[in-house]
């Protein structure tokens, strides 16, 4: 209990929101009734008021600290607040751009909520994998706020008369930049950029990087000017306790069984990531013929129709039971899979398992990662995992693996 309330000492200031003067009083019932939600957390708290003050704001920070609400909850106080009122006729206010469909998704979804008690500000999404017919209908209509992927945005912006980035784009939030950028989407989020700029009047821009690589900092040069910068040590957090997991390749299923198992079986969620779409096939198969029919299985990679990316990321991240997602590093970037317990993966670099085991222990709660070696690569690896437990394989191993499974 202490380690738990040290840990949320560090996620969340000391400024309540039922005491913040600065949004709308619908917006703080919403979040302190509706979301529950009883402190800003500290980049939140920063954030907050110098994108108030129209600054243009860099925000660097460790996982789970609550970004995704330190950019939306700005740009809908300042919409709001907008005179005459904001309507569908009022054009295109706002654009957010997104790496992936799920991160998309769950921003809009968090958008939507925030929009709940201004009914005249209207915000749709503009990904991959839907038909442009019923995008360019939603365009018709009128949207005051875009959440969009560059490809998809870049491809109205050729096609569709209806869409127009310049003078009438207040504001610009790029989220997981350096995503963006590994993903090949830099140059698309340039073009976007200039298309916003081009009329000579820059949109106050908001841009988010866990981490600042060559590519977030050229977007960052491009979108940004003369930035605020709220930076965050890029660290797990300390509620996050690590695990080492060492079997022979031969033995490497039933470890992974060994894991799964009691943690499922105490009701737990756990995310699987694997490193490429075809592993992801064949281990959620694999695993729906050898687990427990009552454990829910997942699974959510690149390849997959976008229907059936969205039904698998709302289904895991609704659950309040046990349950395993399957996945590509696709789910390993900005994405809260609510009470997620457990993330399991094998080797990488250590920056990519920050970034998956980030998806546990969000926001203070407590979290386990496991990590999955072959016993050759123990020695190397085990170096790169701070605080790690080391478990082997055998009748020892799985009692372990059950007493710390059934301890979360």
């Amino acid at each position: 209990m202490e380690t738990r309330t040290a840990e949320m000492q560090n996620v969340f200031s000391g400024l309540a929101i039922k005491d913040c003067k600065d949004i709308h009083p619908y917006l703080v019932s919403l979040l302190t009734e509706k979301l529950g939600l009883e402190y800003f957390t500290k980049v939140q708290a920063e954030t907050l008021p110098l994108v108030l003050a129209g600054k243009d704001v860099l925000i660097k920070t460790q996982t789970g600290s609550g970004k995704s609400l330190a950019l939306l909850l700005p740009l809908v106080q300042q919409l709001q607040a907008v005179q005459p009122p904001l309507s569908r006729s009022s054009g295109t206010q706002a654009l957010v751009l997104c790496p992936t469909h799920e991160l998309a998704e769950q921003s809009h979804s968090l958008l939507q909520q925030l929009l709940r008690p201004f009914v005249r500000i209207v915000s749709g999404q503009l990904v991959g994998g839907v038909k442009r017919k019923s995008q360019k209908a939603s365009l018709r209509r009128g949207l005051n706020i875009l959440v969009a992927t560059p490809r998809r945005l870049l491809d109205h912006l050729e096609r569709s008369s209806r869409l127009h980035l310049g003078s009438g784009i207040r504001m610009l939030i790029i989220d997981e930049a350096d995503r963006l950028a590994e993903l090949g989407f830099e140059r698309d989020v340039r073009r976007i950029v200039e298309a916003v700029c081009a009329c000579g009047r820059r949109p106050q821009t908001l841009l988010c990087s866990a981490t600042l690589t060559d590519g977030a900092e050229g977007l960052a040069g491009l979108a940004l000017s003369q930035p605020s910068c709220v930076s965050e040590e890029a660290a797990l957090p300390a509620s996050v306790q690590h695990f080492v997991l060492a079997a022979p390749t031969r033995m490497r299923l039933r470890a992974l069984l060994s894991a799964l198992r009691p943690a499922l079986a105490a009701g737990h969620k756990a995310a699987l990531f694997l490193p490429t779409q075809a592993s992801v096939d064949f281990h959620h198969g694999l695993l729906s013929a050898l687990l427990s029919d009552s454990v829910p299985l997942c699974r959510l990679h690149g390849n997959l129709a976008h229907a059936d990316r969205i039904r698998a990321f709302r289904e895991f991240a609704s659950r309040g039971g046990s349950g395993l997602l399957v996945t590509t590093d696709v789910s390993a970037r900005g994405l809260d899979l609510s009470r997620l317990s457990w993330v399991i993966q094998g080797p990488g670099e250590p920056q990519l398992y920050c970034h998956r085991a980030g998806r546990t222990a969000r926001l203070g709660r407590p979290g386990r990662c496991l990590l999955l070696l072959d016993s050759a690569e123990t020695e190397r690896r085990t170096s790169k995992v701070s605080a790690g437990r080391r478990v082997r394989t055998g009748g020892a191993a799985v009692d372990r693996l059950s007493e710390f499974a059934s301890g979360i």
